[in-house]
């Protein structure tokens, strides 16, 4: 069975970006789209999310999978304003 790309520790983290700053986590909605398997073997899951915040359409993609950092750069991002 298939690794998930996403890990239930980057989600609790992506939740926590929210509630630390004080925002509504029912605003953002998070979507994983995982790569295609390339053949046989091992390969890395990669893909990438897309984080929508409702209240301001604003909607932004971040890399993910192995070895990724999507859930610093999104807190980075909100705390730039890149949500409004």
């Amino acid at each position: 069975m298939r690794e998930a790309m996403i890990q239930e520790t980057e989600k609790e983290d992506f939740r926590q970006v929210i509630v630390e700053k004080r925002l509504d986590f029912s605003d953002f909605e998070l979507n994983e789209h995982e790569d295609p398997i390339r053949g046989a073997g091992l390969h890395p899951i990669t893909g990438y999310v897309t984080i929508h915040k409702r209240s301001t359409a604003i909607t932004h993609r971040y890399e993910a999978g192995h070895s990724s950092a999507w859930v610093v750069q999104f807190a980075d991002d909100l705390s730039n304003g890149l949500f409004g």
